[in-house]
């Protein structure tokens, strides 16, 4: 075997890219030269097995090492367990603003579903939601007002503006009236408040926007609920003609 084999066999032993390269350049070269005689040699075919064989197998194991071995970002990057995302507590347990049962056993009058039936879907999905967990019974006295019905509460003091979210089509307001332990009452505190609050509680369980007239300040309404203005704006198309 010539010099140049030796070395190239040795190198192709050691297994890796390198002898396998390096048998290639080899056995080329005996093509290019038309060297047939060395080709078919017993000691270069027995070498050239022997070493591919070798070559491949160093040149696989390299490579799995490779595979397995983090990159320099990976290795960089800090191991931060991940958390598990928290479970919602149970709703007996979700109550913001007051002590009140999850299930309250009420449910709405004809009168009170048919008025409900008039307002925006949003605002039936909160007063469907609150009547469950109210503290006390209510009854839903008002959805959608004509001009003309505004306009004589207005001018008798009963409603600050004439542009209320009454008059919209789906109405954005809905007014209440509550049924107390002794009937139906207007006494705020604690019948209004507590029914007020289911209301809060409903809509940010469902993500919906709401103003209470119980918060006002120029003028209280406790029994009035709204879509916010800020998330559902007033649009002409929307009065009733």
């Amino acid at each position: 075997m010539t010099a140049r084999a030796k070395i190239v066999t040795h190198a192709s032993s050691k297994g890796g890219l390198g002898g396998l390269l390096g048998y290639v350049y080899f056995y080329c070269s005996l093509v290019v030269n038309w060297d047939i005689a060395q080709i078919l040699t017993a000691d270069h075919l027995e070498s050239f097995v022997t070493g591919s064989i070798a070559a491949f197998t160093g040149a696989g194991a390299v490579a799995g090492w490779n595979r397995d071995q983090p990159s320099a970002a990976q290795a960089e990057r800090p191991v931060v367990a991940r958390r598990p995302f928290p479970k919602m507590p149970p709703l007996d347990d979700f109550d913001s603003f007051s002590n009140t049962p999850a299930k309250s056993g009420y449910t709405y009058s004809k009168r009170s579903l048919d008025n409900i039936a008039q307002c925006h879907p949003d605002l039936q999905k909160v007063a469907h939601r609150a009547i469950q967990i109210s503290k006390y019974d209510f009854v839903v006295i008002c959805g959608n007002r004509t001009i003309e019905e505004q306009k004589v509460l207005f001018n008798a003091g009963k409603s600050q503006a004439m542009n209320s979210r009454h008059v919209l089509k789906p109405s954005h307001a809905l007014d209440i009236y509550v049924l107390g332990p002794s009937g139906g009452t207007w006494q705020i505190e604690p019948f209004y408040r507590e029914v007020t609050n289911a209301f809060k509680r409903a809509a940010q369980e469902l993500g919906i926007a709401v103003t209470c007239g119980i918060d006002w300040k120029s003028f209280v309404d406790a029994g009035h609920i709204e879509l916010s203005k800020a998330v559902y704006p007033d649009t002409p198309d929307l009065v009733i003609s």
